[in-house]
């Protein structure tokens, strides 16, 4: 069942990956960088998934950390046209992981510090553009998209975030129990891609009706 949630996860995203890849057009600089996160995203699932039983594979959750808090900056940033204000914010998250995974969580341990407060500024990044950036009058096509991707990020990071911000007390429970907690945020995951999926949907059919 654990192993069947895990496939069905990992598909969605890729499958959002390749309609990216194929079916979206690049030329909207907010989407494409949301897609780079997708393609990242999936890529490290696969990478992840086929690595578990080869070890201990922990140390591959900063280097992805990195990357995806980078590209998420990046779509935040274009998102508000604000290429100089924010940048200090890829720069501190950056250094906050490597500060993290030096001092205080080695590469090979579970690091949670680092996710914790970096899935924290996603989703307040996430609120910030879903009330200033989004009108909730009259929704345009690409308001739409935005909205589905901002909405399926705050289900997804909210999930993380809660498990990572109590894992010490989440580890004291019964092993079932833990298991379902995980089972539970893989279902928002998988939640999460529906929503990006669709906003990939909604921008090509923008797209498409401008020819």
């Amino acid at each position: 069942m654990s192993d069947l949630i895990f496939k069905i996860a990992i598909t969605a995203n890729v499958v959002n990956a390749l309609f990216y890849l194929i079916w979206v057009n690049k030329q909207n600089p907010i989407v494409n960088t949301f897609g780079l996160f997708i393609i990242a995203s999936a890529l490290a699932e696969i990478v992840t998934y086929f690595t578990a039983s080869a070890g201990n594979n922990l140390f591959l959750m900063p280097i992805y950390t990195v990357l995806e808090f980078a590209l998420l900056s990046c779509f935040f940033i274009l998102a508000h046209d604000a290429s100089k204000k924010w940048v200090f914010v890829i720069i501190l998250g950056i250094l906050l992981i490597a500060v993290n995974s030096i001092f205080f969580q080695e590469l090979d341990e579970f690091n949670t510090n680092a996710k914790t407060v970096i899935y924290l500024i996603i989703i307040v990044l996430s609120l910030y553009t879903l009330f200033t950036y989004i009108n909730f009058g009259q929704v345009s096509q690409t308001e739409l998209t935005m909205k589905y991707f901002l909405f399926g990020l705050l289900l997804n990071f909210t999930g993380s975030f809660v498990l990572y911000l109590f894992a010490n007390v989440i580890s004291t429970f019964e092993i079932e129990t833990q298991k379902n907690l995980w089972y539970f945020n893989i279902v928002l995951n998988i939640i999460s891609q529906l929503l990006y999926f669709l906003g990939f949907w909604q921008y090509r059919k923008l797209e498409q009706s401008k020819i």
